[in-house]
């Protein structure tokens, strides 16, 4: 985001791109576990089927 030099669409809160991902790590870290427990229950061992090249911690 700081590469691309993105900028705010929310004039009446301006912050930086970094400003506002920094408040999301908590959210991505407490919901990394459902996202992860979800992708599982509706791929079912994707990773070991061989049709695609993700696993689920990439």
């Amino acid at each position: 985001m700081e590469k691309s030099h993105a900028k705010s669409t929310d004039y009446q809160n301006l912050e930086s791109a970094k400003e506002f991902s920094d408040k999301c790590v908590e959210a991505a870290e407490n919901g990394a576990p459902v996202a992860d427990r979800l992708w599982e229950e509706s791929h079912g061992g994707c990773a070991a089927c061989g049709k695609c090249k993700m696993t689920v911690n990439e």
